[in-house]
């Protein structure tokens, strides 16, 4: 299970430095250097850590726009 913390400083140190603020998570790629088929529960597992993420600093996020879906190849 993929998890992570920010914290609540650095999202309002973003808030206060950048206009809008994204979050960006992989459907796939960034696995392994010759993973041929991507780890579905691995990406939907950081999915899942970003959404608990903004729920925690859901009012702290003044200026958050969106999460960028993105899948890497070669």
């Amino acid at each position: 299970v993929e998890t992570f913390q920010l914290g609540s400083l650095l999202w309002e140190k973003y808030g206060n430095v950048f206009t809008n603020v994204w979050g960006a998570t992989a459907f796939k790629g960034a696995t392994s250097s010759c993973q041929i088929v991507p780890v579905s529960k691995y990406h939907i597992s950081n999915h899942t850590a970003w959404l608990t993420e903004l729920g925690m600093h859901a009012g702290k996020i003044i200026n958050f726009r969106g999460i960028a879906l993105t899948g890497w190849s070669r």
